[in-house]
């Protein structure tokens, strides 16, 4: 699925996710972590990676097996990788140095 590099467009990867899920018998609960994590990239990509700026497009793919579920996306913009990112003192209210608080949500559904 080809997304261009506008938040307007972020209904077109829920109903791409939603249709997908469906069609590979993809639990409810997993839709949603799935749901949640792709828009989560596909914002970062877009706000930070894309600078809002309109002109780019983003490829989206996903395929499934019995036991997992595997989403790609493939873009043009500067590299970013969330794992590299420190991670967040979430003991400290507030604390988020680097405005990275997103790469530590990325974090928590990607497996290590």
């Amino acid at each position: 699925m080809e997304i261009r590099s506008s938040l307007s467009e972020l209904q077109k990867l829920t109903e791409f996710v939603d249709r997908f899920c469906q069609e590979a018998h993809v639990v409810n609960e997993d839709r949603v972590a799935l749901q949640v994590t792709l828009e989560e990239v596909a914002i970062n990509l877009i706000l930070h990676g894309y600078n809002s700026t309109p002109d780019h497009v983003f490829v989206v793919s996903m395929q499934a097996d019995q036991r997992s579920v595997t989403a790609i996306i493939v873009d043009d913009a500067p590299p970013f990788d969330p794992l590299a990112s420190p991670e967040l003192d979430t003991t400290v209210p507030g604390e988020d140095p680097d405005g990275d608080c997103n790469a530590n949500v990325t974090r928590l559904r990607l497996p290590h």
